[in-house]
């Protein structure tokens, strides 16, 4: 099973967004029940950071199917689909899906479906209360853990790491660099697009 995040670890680490850090998130199919916790901490944590009506539900266990997921026909948010490398599709060995938050954030999707399995926000997307553009950080969620396993594709798994991380690593264009955050996005482990919390 995993373990849900606290009320304040959630705290801590929307403020840790909000001053200028990056955090990748992980959620999961859960037939089995053992990633409700895990998927209840992603979804609390990014209703705080973007959107209180954000619902991550849904068991998808397909097995590994090539191309089960696109990255094409959806949005780019921070080029995270793009920079460094173009991405054309990952495959996950199981998911979940994020609804009712729209599609101006997704980066990847099921590709026979219109399930959400792959979100990012940057900083004019973090909101302070219920107004956006308070926040000088980003955050990327894939509704997987397995994609960094063994299974798939290794090229397409370390192309979509090297995304993820520039994605984390990138300043807001608005930061005064005065104001960055005391921890450095590079050299803090919440960055590392093989953590999730």
């Amino acid at each position: 099973g995993s373990e849900a995040l606290t009320g304040a670890e959630r705290t801590a680490l929307a403020a840790f967004v909000r001053g200028g850090g990056g955090i990748y998130l992980a959620a999961e199919e859960n037939s089995g029940g053992d990633f409700q916790d895990l998927n209840d901490g992603a979804q609390a944590l990014l209703r705080n950071l973007v959107d209180d009506n954000l619902v991550i539900t849904g068991s998808f266990a397909t097995g590994i199917i090539p191309g089960d997921q696109t990255f094409s026909g959806v949005a780019n948010p921070g080029d995270i689909r793009t920079e460094p490398q173009a991405l054309t599709d990952l495959d996950l060995f199981g998911y979940s899906q994020i609804n009712n938050a729209g599609n101006a954030n997704r980066f990847m999707r099921a590709s026979f479906t219109t399930r959400n399995t792959g979100m990012a926000w940057e900083c004019n997307d973090i909101r302070n209360g219920l107004t956006p553009g308070f926040g000088l950080g980003q955050v990327a969620i894939i509704t997987d853990t397995s994609w960094l396993s063994r299974f798939g594709n290794g090229g397409e798994r370390t192309a979509m790491v090297r995304n993820i991380q520039t994605f984390l690593e990138r300043q807001c264009p608005t930061q005064n660099p005065t104001t960055s955050p005391t921890t450095s996005p590079t050299t803090s482990p919440t960055t590392s697009p093989t953590t999730s919390p």
